[in-house]
């Protein structure tokens, strides 16, 4: 894959990650398969992106998108001692995903992504277990 290529697939994976945080909670269970803790894997999946975008491309990215990924990121890292909040039920109603939501409406603006449904990637997810 060539750079630029590479660059763009990055900021796409980017994208969804932060669309799929914004989105409200029934919209966002069928983005992961069911055998995850679909919770921990939304988290995941955007700390990597992320890691990607400001570890290859930082120069690329205005201090607004960088800020508001840095906000994500903290606030992600805030929730310590809380087990409510991976608890698949609170993402409609705990104050932790609910100012996640509204940080990631920050950064899709920041970076002029529009806030949709992302596709799902959970076809790459392989399961530990075969239960046939």
């Amino acid at each position: 894959m060539d750079e630029l290529r590479r660059k763009q697939w990055i900021f796409e994976r980017l994208k969804h990650s932060v669309q799929a945080l914004e989105l409200l909670m029934p919209a966002q269970l069928p983005l992961m398969p069911d055998f995850v803790v679909k919770t921990d894997e939304l988290l995941l999946e955007f700390d990597h992106w992320r890691e990607c975008a400001v570890t290859n491309y930082r120069a690329d990215l205005t201090g607004e998108q960088l800020e508001s990924l840095a906000a994500m990121n903290t606030h992600i890292g805030s929730p310590s001692g809380d087990q409510s909040v991976w608890d698949e039920s609170c993402l409609s109603t705990h104050p932790f995903w609910t100012e996640l939501r509204r940080l990631a409406a920050v950064a899709l603006s920041s970076f002029g992504w529009p806030q949709e449904t992302p596709p799902s990637y959970a076809h790459e997810y392989v399961s530990g277990c075969d239960n046939e």
